[in-house]
């Protein structure tokens, strides 16, 4: 009995500690965003990543953060560790990626940050 309290506490902490917004699902992809009123922006990055073949057979994961200067694009990494020492052509492409989203969304002073799975910014392509 207090092995199955513990276990249950555990449970209950971790479930609340992944708050990462509300979200938008389709298939492999779910884009959270936090503030309500971005609702619609989160809906038209699925259909973009779905319109462009961007959903890979892997779950992927988005944020969108807003912020007084403008947008965060949150992208979860398939591998942290490297991300830093990004190849320059990876570099250019989620660039170009960033800039098309700024046009198409649109999404004001949008920048593309790469995160561990927690959200949290490892490498933001604009520095």
């Amino acid at each position: 009995m207090k092995v199955t309290l513990i276990l249950l506490f555990a449970l209950l902490l971790a479930s609340c500690g992944n708050d990462f917004g509300s979200k938008v699902v389709g298939g492999n992809l779910s884009v959270y965003y936090v503030d309500s009123s971005d609702k619609l922006k989160a809906e038209a990055l699925a259909m973009y990543w779905r319109e462009n073949d961007l959903i890979s057979g892997e779950q992927q994961d988005l944020q969108l953060v807003n912020f007084e200067d403008g947008y965060e694009l949150r992208i979860i990494a398939k591998t942290p560790k490297g991300v830093k020492k990004m190849p320059f052509n990876e570099r250019k492409l989620l660039s170009t990626l960033q800039g098309v989203l700024r046009d198409s969304i649109p999404l004001d002073g949008l920048e593309i940050v790469l995160c561990d799975s927690n959200f949290k910014p490892i490498y933001n392509i604009n520095e």
